[in-house]
C-alpha cells in the first residue's frame, strides 16, 4: 500500500502547524473503528462537508482523509464547546447509538480526538504514523529532529564557506495607491525550509530557538555576501534585508555598504524585528547616528496590529512598518477598526506595509486604513496577471 496524496499533504500540513501551532487544533475522527461495514468515501465526504459548514467561522481549516477511512480536520478560531458539539454529531452520523468497545490510538474510548497543536501535536503525529507505517516504514525521517549543538557547528561552517544563493529569495512589496500596482521595493529573505533541505534535511532549525539564535549573526553575514554580489543586477526603487540590529551596527554591514554601488546606497532598507528592537533599546542612539550618516532606511517588522495597543514606535522614527495580515481582522467591529486607523495615522510619516496578503479582502482592508503597500503570495499572482488588487 502506497502513501496517498491526501496522506502526504497531511504530513506537510502537520510540519507546517508544528512551526506555527498557536491557536490551532487538529481533530482525528477514528472512522476505521466504527462497527460493521466500512463507511463509503461518499459518507466520509458528506461528514467533512458538514464539519466545514458547521464551523464556517474558522479562520483556518483544512481536511485530510487517510487510507483507512479516518479523517482529520485542522482548524483555528472555533470555540472548543462548538467543536465538541460538531464532533458529537459526526459521531452519531457514523455510529448511531453504538459505543466503542476498544480504545482509540490515544488510549481513550472515544470516536474523536481534539488535539491542541501547541500541546498535543506529537500525539497526532504518532497516531498518523501508525496508520501509514505499513506504507512507509522509515516514516521517522518525515518528522524532523530538533537542532542540536553539533548541527549548529556544522551549519555555521557551511554558512561561512558556501554560497547560500539557492536559499535566498526575494518578494516584491507593491504600491497599490494607483490603479495599476507597481513594485515599491524588493525584500530579500532566507527560506529556512530550503536551508534545511540543502544542509540538514532531517533537522528542524527553529525547534530550539536558543540554538538557532546562535546562528543568526553567521546567517546575516552569508546573506549580506550574496546580496552584495547581486544587488546591482536589480532595477528597483529599494531593497530590504532582514538582519539583526547587532549586525547592522557591526563591521560586516559596514563592509557590505562599502561594496554597494553609491547610487544604490540610499535605496537600502534594513528590516529589524520588533523583538530585536525592544531587546536592544540601548542601541537605538547608535542606530540613529548610523542612519543619518548612511542615508539608509529602516523598517520595523514582525508586527501584529494588536502590538500598537501597547507599543508606540514613533520615537524610533522608522521609514516603514511591516504588519502581518490576519483573517481575524475581518471580524473586527467599527470601534476596533477605528483604533487601527488611528494607529496608522499616529505613526506617520512611516509607510505601513501589510504583508502575507493571501486573502483578496486584505487589499480593500489596507486601503480603508490608508495603507498603500502590500506583499504576499496572492499579491504576487495578481500583479503577474495584471489584475487589480
Amino acid at each position: 500500500m502506497k502513501v496517498t496524496e491526501s496522506e502526504r499533504a497531511f504530513l506537510h500540513e502537520l510540519n507546517a502547524i508544528k512551526k506555527d501551532p498557536l491557536g490551532k487544533r487538529v481533530i482525528h475522527f477514528s472512522v476505521s473503528m466504527t462497527p460493521g461495514e466500512k463507511p463509503s468515501i461518499d459518507k466520509i465526504n458528506k461528514a467533512i462537508a458538514f464539519v466545514k459548514k458547521a464551523m464556517d467561522r474558522a479562520v483556518y481549516m483544512e481536511s485530510f482523509v487517510a487510507s483507512n477511512g479516518d479523517f482529520f480536520i485542522c482548524y483555528s478560531h472555533v470555540s472548543i464547546s462548538h467543536a465538541m458539539g460538531v464532533c458529537s454529531k459526526i459521531q452519531h452520523f457514523f455510529m448511531g447509538d453504538a459505543v466503542l468497545s476498544t480504545k482509540n490510538p490515544y488510549g481513550e474510548y472515544s470516536f474523536y480526538k481534539i488535539a491542541d497543536a501547541s500541546r498535543d501535536l506529537d500525539k497526532i503525529f504518532t497516531a498518523f504514523r501508525s496508520i501509514i507505517s505499513e506504507a512507509q516504514p522509515d516514516l521517522k525521517n518525515t518528522f524532523k529532529n530538533p537542532i542540536l549543538p553539533e548541527h549548529v557547528a556544522y551549519i555555521r561552517d557551511k554558512l561561512k564557506t558556501q554560497n547560500i544563493r539557492a536559499c535566498l529569495f526575494n518578494q516584491p512589496v507593491y504600491l497599490i495607491s494607483n490603479k495599476t500596482p507597481s513594485i515599491e521595493y524588493l525584500k530579500f529573505f532566507v527560506s529556512l525550509e530550503k536551508l534545511e533541505e540543502t544542509y540538514l534535511p532531517n533537522t528542524n532549525l527553529t525547534a530550539h530557538p536558543w540554538n538557532f539564535l546562535t546562528l543568526a549573526e553567521e546567517l546575516d553575514r552569508a546573506v549580506l555576501r550574496v546580496v552584495g554580489q547581486e544587488i546591482s543586477e536589480f532595477r528597483h526603487k529599494g531593497f530590504s534585508i532582514n538582519v539583526a540590529l547587532r549586525t547592522v551596527l557591526g563591521k560586516e554591514f559596514t563592509d557590505f555598504m562599502d561594496h554597494v554601488p553609491a547610487k544604490l546606497g540610499g535605496r537600502i532598507i534594513i528590516e529589524i524585528n520588533k523583538t530585536d528592537l525592544l531587546q536592544h533599546l540601548t542601541m537605538l542612539k547608535d542606530l540613529d547616528v548610523f542612519r543619518k550618516e548612511t542615508g539608509i532606511k529602516m523598517c520595523v517588522s514582525g508586527l501584529d496590529f494588536h502590538d500598537f495597543e501597547v507599543i508606540n514606535f514613533t520615537s524610533v522614527q522608522p521609514d516603514f512598518i511591516r504588519v502581518d495580515w490576519r483573517n481575524s481582522l475581518l471580524s473586527l467591529n467599527d470601534e476596533a477598526i477605528e483604533r487601527l486607523f488611528m494607529s496608522v495615522r499616529a505613526h506617520a510619516p512611516a509607510a505601513f506595509v501589510l504583508s502575507r496578503c493571501d486573502n483578496p479582502k486584505a487589499f480593500p482592508f489596507a486601503r480603508a486604513l490608508g495603507i498603500q503597500l502590500v506583499s504576499g503570495r496572492l499579491a504576487d499572482k495578481l500583479f503577474r496577471s495584471g489584475m487589480e488588487m
